[in-house]
């Protein structure tokens, strides 16, 4: 199973080359349990969040080969205050958040350093999301990954 702490390096890492690429910059990195704990972390949070939630874990492998597959989603987050967006703003919000989510799909796919190995066939699927965790809007996309011992 991947160490959480090296997990946070690297999303660190990643949100520092989205926003050396992207108009806008992504303002924090939260590492989260469950959609409870984002909740309470995303708050009082204002300006953009990429949330991770930690993986879960399954052990596989042969006795010289073992592994575990890893699952984890990523969320590209913006508070929306009820009321005070027309739809154009609204749509504007979203398109923003989409060209980073991108982003962050395309640093990750580009990493070849890490010392996982993402499943393509299960993971990047992108969905969007509209007043989750606190009335936070944005994307979420799913990971999936093994990580050797």
């Amino acid at each position: 199973m991947i160490d959480i702490l090296a997990l946070r390096e690297i999303f660190s890492e990643i949100v520092r080359e989205v926003n050396d690429n992207s108009e806008k910059e992504i303002d924090r990195c939260i590492l989260t349990v469950d959609s409870a704990h984002l909740v309470k972390q995303l708050k009082n949070a204002t300006g953009i969040s990429l949330a991770v939630t930690y993986p879960t874990a399954k052990a596989d492998g042969v006795e010289d080969n073992y592994y575990d597959t890893e699952k984890c989603f990523l969320f590209v987050l913006q508070k929306l205050a009820p009321g005070n967006k027309s739809e154009e703003d609204l749509l504007l919000m979203y398109a923003g958040l989409q060209r980073i989510m991108l982003l962050v799909r395309d640093v990750i796919r580009n990493r070849q350093e890490d010392c996982f190995e993402i499943i393509p066939q299960e993971s990047y699927n992108i969905e969007w999301e509209y007043q989750v965790f606190g009335e936070h809007c944005g994307l979420s996309m799913s990971l999936e990954f093994r990580d050797y011992d």
